[in-house]
């Protein structure tokens, strides 16, 4: 089936962005020919919400096996209701046999005449805490590079699932908003099918992980199929740069000149950056990116695991407290979050300021006896520069920290960041020179600290830059300007954005003659008498060459010699020697993925037909087409994402979980890969180099991850 709207954009009546975050999730929609060009957030007029999400379980349980069919069916609950109704279930574990689930119905009768006494509005469904699973911060598993989330409870379920469940909650609630606007625009009934699209991923995303959510997009219903015209992907920062660039309220939009920003987006998870340059007109605006995005994992949820390190080590000591633990921390991290939102730069030098305490919760099962304990030992402990905050313990369950210690939290994670912006100018000098402004966006952004520090370091002589904020709400520039991408026609939208230089140069896996001058013995094959070199790699595109948007790059030119093809891509991180041979096992080239083109038509031409390889390297995805030189007909290739050859301990322990579609480590329709060949099917380049095909009736398998674009 096809999506009704993929070659009919004048149908859409909304655009709507979803930016899913790593601690905070959101919506925002403008409508499609609005002159006024509005754009709204969500309803009660919130940026975002928290991203937990509570979802319920087939059977009840606290663990997974994989003699269970345990399935995650339903979500209960998202954002701060998530946590609460988790909360309110494990009140009820007393009430449960552990053993046989069995409920006591003395204690059953008991609660639901407490409730009975509730008012009609804190009535809500009961739900036992064994058939409840709570997710946080599960988007960095994606971009670890990992296919299971783990739930609070510390068990193991498949992270599409959860994505999918979030991304389908937080659609429906658009839906939702939109249908009950009392707007005389709204003729017909709002859909997820005549509404186009825009989903934010971290520029420093590899394909893969932005594959998944094109995969979980179509799982939640947004759209009908995963290369749908209906649903586009945007970099965040580039999303910011939008809001920053074309909010015709804005200043720098009507004062728009030729200049060279660095956009800095701040997020719970990661920091994102890229260099962009202004062009053209007021009438018609363009962005050229400059470098390719650079980042780290040193968003603001690093603040909170220094917090939270502590609590961890002292929690542990007992059996009792490692299963009851995570439950107690909840409460004790949104007490932390709301210090952390409004910690002051002037906590460091202000000592009047410093010296002021907080409070916060603890959980209760750390006793009294415990803290002394940590205040006793905590000056000669391993982590000292990190956690000598704890000052004073006041009971059971709370704590004051001095305003001066919670600003040592914050150090680590600020050295870092700037540590990244320097790298990023000292990497590239040209643009160390030329950038007058650095842009910060993101929720971590608006954090007085982090925006005070960049401040003082990059405003001073060494490096004499502007430093502003996006917008007065830096975390809602990338949501809206998600939505101000999606509004556009879809000409300006994908040339916007002028030129990217690649992050990756990309190559191909071929097989060449034999040359025992340069390549390795081991790569010796013979196939029908000739003497091949397998695995070499083909250099097809360098790392930082910029490439237009929409720019073919041909790769290959080979004979078809039967339908099916596959083709190896690998990626490189390295400038590579050209007089140099590389193979695709090399330390520094990554088999990226393989497109299997089928259905090539061989028998209705009494020549042999010859294939041209077509790369697309967008600004969303890499995209593969091959074409028939003499007919000039074009077959889409379908790109299948090879694993990383390194897998931490858990991710092994997480082979042996499940086999169904939802417990699965591999994807269902993920689980084909084509192993080379070189028989007589055997493609020919013309450089006598020989690319991998496999027949229709390849059936090996491997942990790959199917994208259709």
């Amino acid at each position: 089936m096809t999506d009704p709207l993929d070659t009919d954009e004048d149908k859409y009546i909304y655009s709507v962005s979803i930016d899913f975050g790593t601690s905070q999730s959101g919506y925002a929609y403008g409508i499609h020919g609005d002159q006024a060009k509005e754009v709204h957030g969500m309803a009660n007029k919130k940026v975002k919400v928290d991203s937990s999400i509570l979802l319920k379980r087939s059977e009840p349980g606290f663990t997974t096996d994989t003699r269970d069919e345990v399935k995650l069916i339903e979500t209960v609950a998202f954002g701060d209701e998530a946590i609460e109704l988790y909360q309110a279930a494990h009140k009820l574990v007393p009430f449960i046999n552990e053993e046989t689930f069995e409920i006591d119905e003395e204690a059953y009768k008991e609660m639901k005449i407490q409730e009975k006494k509730l008012p009609k509005d804190k009535k809500k469904q009961t739900y036992w805490y064994d058939e409840l699973e709570l997710f946080q911060f599960y988007k960095m598993r994606l971009y670890e590079g990992k296919k299971f989330a783990l739930s609070q409870k510390g068990l193991i379920f498949p992270l599409n699932t959860v994505i999918s469940f979030a991304l389908r909650h937080i659609s429906d609630l658009a839906m939702e908003h939109l249908n009950n606007q009392e707007d005389e625009k709204n003729i017909r009934e709002i859909t997820k099918q005549n509404t186009f699209w825009v989903l934010t991923v971290p520029a420093i995303w590899k394909e893969e992980s932005k594959a998944v959510m094109r995969k979980c997009a179509k799982k939640a219903g947004i759209i009908e199929k995963k290369d749908s015209k209906s649903l586009v992907l945007i970099r965040e920062p580039e999303a910011a740069a939008i809001e920053y660039f074309f909010n015709p309220n804005s200043k720098s939009f009507q004062n728009f000149k030729k200049e060279k920003f660095l956009l800095f987006d701040a997020g719970s998870g990661t920091i994102d950056m890229t260099v962009l340059e202004t062009s053209g007109s007021v009438d018609n605006p363009q962005l050229k990116i400059t470098i390719p995005a650079k980042g780290s994992p040193n968003g603001s949820s690093v603040i909170d695991k220094a917090f939270l390190d502590f609590v961890i080590e002292f929690s542990q000591q007992t059996e009792e407290k490692k299963s009851n633990m995570p439950i107690q921390f909840l409460d004790c991290f949104k007490d932390w979050l709301n210090v952390k939102h409004n910690a002051k730069s002037e906590y460091k030098t202000n000592e009047k300021k410093a010296q002021e305490t907080i409070q916060i919760k603890i959980p209760e099962l750390l006793m009294k006896s415990d803290i002394q304990q940590l205040l006793d030992t905590w000056n000669v402990g391993k982590n000292k520069k990190d956690l000598e905050f704890l000052t004073k313990a006041r009971n059971k369950n709370e704590i004051k920290i001095k305003r001066g210690h919670v600003h040592q939290l914050f150090e680590k994670a600020i050295f870092e960041i700037i540590k990244n912006v320097e790298d990023v100018f000292n990497g590239h000098p040209q643009e160390k020179k030329d950038v007058t402004t650095i842009l910060m966006a993101g929720g971590f952004s608006s954090s007085d600290i982090l925006f005070r520090s960049i401040e003082k370091t990059f405003t001073s002589k060494n490096w004499g830059k502007k430093v502003i904020l996006v917008s007065n709400l830096p975390e809602q520039a990338v949501i809206f300007g998600a939505v101000r991408y999606g509004l556009m026609e879809p000409k300006q939208r994908k040339t916007i954005f002028t030129s990217r230089p690649l992050a990756y140069g990309y190559g191909l896996q071929v097989f060449s003659n034999f040359d025992k001058s340069i390549h390795k013995k081991d790569k010796m094959i013979k196939v029908e008498g000739r003497e091949l070199c397998k695995d070499v790699y083909r250099p097809l595109i360098d790392k930082n060459q910029p490439i237009k948007a929409e720019e073919e790059i041909s790769g290959q030119t080979f004979e078809a010699m039967s339908k099916n093809f596959e083709i190896v891509i690998c990626q490189t991180d390295q400038k590579l020697d050209e007089n140099t041979v590389y193979y695709t096992d090399d330390p520094i080239i990554h088999k990226f993925g393989s497109t299997i083109i089928k259905d090539v038509n061989t028998s209705s031409s009494s020549r042999p037909v010859t294939i041209e390889l077509l790369f697309t390297f967008s600004g969303e995805m890499v995209k593969v087409t091959a074409q028939n030189v003499h007919t000039e007909i074009k077959y889409r290739g379908k790109i299948k994402y090879h694993k990383d050859k390194t897998e931490s301990d858990l991710e092994q322990d997480e082979m042996n979980i499940k086999n169904s579609d939802e417990t699965s480590t591999r994807d269902s329709d993920s689980s084909t890969s084509f192993s080379q060949n070189t028989s007589s099917g055997s493609s020919i380049d013309s450089d006598n180099s020989y690319s991998s095909n496999t027949s229709s009736s390849s059936n090996s398998s491997s942990s790959s991850s199917e994208s259709s674009d």
